[in-house]
C-alpha cells in the first residue's frame, strides 16, 4: 500500500483520481510528496459595483470537484439499490406484504396501548376530590 495517499486536513484515504477530499471537500494534492503550492493572497470581497469574474483555473477546479460529487453521488446510489434489491432477494417477494402486515399490526397495538392509558388516566381522575 505504497501509494496510499491521506487527506492532510482530516486524514481520510484517498483514491488515486479524486482531486478533493470526499470527507471534508479539501483539495488534495496530485502526488503524495509533492509539497503544496504557496498559497495565494486572499482576495478582497466582490462588492455590488465590483464583481471579478471567476478565472479559468477556478472554473476548472469547480467543475473537478462537481465531477467528483456527481462520481460519488452515482456510487452511492448503485450501493443503495444494491442493496435494497439484495434485501428483496434475501426475502422473496412475499417482503412487501410482511413489512405493510407488520406495520399495520404495530400500530393497531399502539392504539390499544394508548387507549389502555387513556383508561386509567380517566379513571385516576374520577377519584380526585372536586373543589
Amino acid at each position: 500500500m505504497a501509494n496510499a495517499r491521506f487527506c492532510s486536513q482530516c486524514g481520510e484515504p484517498l483514491e488515486g483520481r479524486f482531486k478533493f477530499c470526499p470527507c471534508c471537500a479539501s483539495p488534495v494534492e496530485a502526488f503524495p510528496d509533492q509539497t503544496r503550492a504557496a498559497a495565494k493572497p486572499a482576495a478582497q470581497p466582490a462588492t455590488a459595483d465590483k464583481i471579478t469574474p471567476i478565472s479559468p483555473e477556478a472554473r476548472r477546479v469547480l467543475e473537478q470537484f462537481d465531477a467528483q460529487f456527481a462520481e460519488l453521488k452515482s456510487k452511492r446510489n448503485k450501493q443503495q439499490s444494491t442493496l435494497s434489491s439484495s434485501i428483496k432477494n434475501a426475502l422473496g417477494p412475499k417482503a412487501q406484504i410482511i413489512v405493510i402486515a407488520s406495520s399495520a399490526v404495530s400500530f393497531i397495538v399502539f392504539l390499544i396501548f394508548m387507549f389502555w392509558l387513556f383508561s386509567i388516566l380517566m379513571n385516576y381522575l374520577k377519584h380526585i376530590p372536586k373543589y
